[in-house]
């Protein structure tokens, strides 16, 4: 008798749990993937929670009347990241299709009254890389921010569109530095004595297009640029500062800043930093959300209206929360989970003050210039 077991976790013996019975589908580039997928889902809908996969080697697949079972195969490990236990499983079908492999699974899944929801509302996130300049620096530095991005995504390699909340593309519009020389030496006709010098001038630019689509509709959800300029030669850090700023962007569209807390004795809200930085002073406007914006053919919802309620102060800052006072609007109209966002500052053109031209005419009348004899009137 087969007896498929894989400990993931253990489990405490005060904990009470019960062994469900449950079908999952995974999607991967191969059947490995596929049924990594599926116990992950297996898992989430059975406990509220999700796991991750740590698979350490692959090994070779054990078909056994027809069926293939992979509980047999070594060098899988499963880290938990909550309470639950999956005993046994079974793949009931599988089929490839050039890169996309899907399985479905029959699990019996240990299912523990204490579960940890910490993972269930992060959103798997792919990039999908691009080629260019500086494009390392700026894949890099993307991927890096949504891994350290308070923890809200969790960016996938290698995966299959159906099994992401959202894929990201970006193409790279404009890399370039230009240089040129600029030349202030003058040369004393006197003294014959030379000063100021030749000084190469720089301008350099990273521009960037980006689109973040559903991984499972297609369908276009954000789309916009981003763009970094310098007058130095330093090509690859702005690539790093564009990937910053496509960061914000998403993250402010998918995941708005909401306040925590309202203190209307004090006359203050409390917003979650989410690892943003923020300053003393910074003004905020504050909105509600109103109507729901819905694509009028696949009445999916791609957007919300928004009506400003009234804006606050960042008075304080702490490690995680940020603390703000209002100065416009009744406190008593501020409620929790509406969404604040940073009033960006305008900056100040000088207006250059233009002279005007003088022309200079000559008076033939008074010059004392002697035109016949080359000398000078005295």
């Amino acid at each position: 008798m087969n007896r498929l077991f894989l400990l993931l976790l253990v489990i405490p013996s005060m904990v009470t749990a019960k062994l469900v019975e449950v079908e999952a589908t995974g999607y991967g580039v191969n059947i490995s993937a596929a049924t990594d997928d599926a116990l992950v889902a297996a898992v989430k809908q059975t406990n509220n929670t999700t796991i991750n996969v740590n698979q350490k080697s692959v090994s070779t697949l054990l078909k056994e009347n027809g069926t293939t079972d992979l509980s047999k195969a070594t060098g899988k490990t499963f880290d938990l990241a909550a309470n639950g236990v999956i005993k046994e499983y079974k793949i009931v079908s599988s089929q490839c299709n050039d890169d996309k492999c899907l399985v479905k699974i029959v699990a019996v899944v240990k299912e523990s009254k204490e579960t940890v929801i910490e993972n269930l509302n992060r959103k798997k996130v792919s990039i999908k890389k691009f080629k260019g300049k500086s494009s390392d620096n700026f894949n890099t530095a993307l991927e890096q921010s949504f891994t350290k991005g308070g923890g809200k995504f969790a960016v996938i390699e290698n995966a299959v569109d159906e099994q992401m909340d959202y894929l990201i593309e970006v193409t790279l519009k404009k890399a370039d530095t230009k240089s040129w020389k600029v030349d202030s030496r003058k040369t004393d006709p006197l003294t014959n004595r030379v000063s100021g010098s030749v000084m190469t001038k720089y301008s350099s630019i990273y521009e960037v297009n980006y689109r973040v689509l559903s991984g499972v509709t297609g369908q276009v959800k954000y789309a916009s640029s981003q763009k970094s300029t310098s007058s130095r030669n330093n090509l690859s850090l702005l690539a790093k500062i564009t990937a910053s700023k496509v960061y914000e962007d998403i993250t402010d569209a998918v995941f708005p800043m909401r306040i925590a807390a309202v203190s209307p004795e004090v006359n203050e809200i409390a917003v979650p930093t989410d690892g943003k930085t923020f300053s003393v002073g910074q003004k905020l406007k504050i909105t509600a959300v109103d109507n729901t914006v819905r694509d009028p053919y696949t009445k999916e919802v791609i957007g919300y209206q928004t009506i400003k309620v009234g804006e606050a102060k960042v008075s304080r800052i702490d490690r995680k929360v940020m603390y703000a006072t209002i100065t416009s609007s009744n406190i008593d109209s501020i409620q929790t989970k509406m969404i604040v966002e940073v009033i960006k500052s305008k900056r100040k053109v000088d207006k250059k003050v233009t002279q005007p031209k003088v022309k200079f005419t000559e008076d033939k009348a008074e010059s004392i210039v002697d035109s016949k004899h080359g000398g000078v009137v005295l």
